[in-house]
């Protein structure tokens, strides 16, 4: 590998086994794509050597940076894509999908309300749970309560 414009042949491989590690290939074979040379259990050795490297570090971030900026859909995106699923699909959609696709709208814009059920740990209706409770019990409870709020000051 020639040197470019006072880069040195060094700085050329490491770039390119950045390129490579990026990309989502092993170590091994970055470091090979790259142009080092060994035995596999060499080339693991250099690609540990060049993964703890801050530079190469710093281009693997850029590179994954500039990568995953063009696969992200932004906010709005989503709720336009979501929308045209919903209202102009080019092939039959099913209603349950659409459902779906209306559920996550109404979450992404925080109209989605989660229903929780409540229940005692045998199932039974939390109602019959706090009613079985002594109401002497409660008091008791509540009392402690308030005494150790009154203590910590809060």
């Amino acid at each position: 590998m020639k040197a470019i414009h006072g880069s040195s042949t060094v700085d050329l491989r490491r770039r390119a086994f950045a390129e490579h590690a990026a990309a989502g290939r092993s170590g091994v074979e970055a470091a090979r794509l790259a142009g080092y040379t060994g035995s596999p259990q060499v080339l693991a050795v250099a690609a540990a050597r060049l993964l703890r490297n801050a530079k190469v570090q710093k281009i693997i971030r850029s590179l994954a940076e500039k990568a995953s900026n063009g696969r992200i859909l932004t906010a709005q995106e989503r709720r336009e894509w979501l929308s045209r699923l919903i209202t102009q699909a080019a092939e039959p959609v099913e209603v349950r999908d659409r459902i779906a696709a209306i559920r996550e709208l109404n979450a992404m814009d925080g109209l989605h309300i989660k229903r929780l059920e409540h229940a005692g740990s045998a199932g039974q209706p939390l109602g019959a749970v706090l009613a079985a409770i002594p109401t002497e019990v409660i008091r008791e409870r509540l009392a402690e309560l308030a005494k150790r709020r009154h203590q910590t000051g809060a």
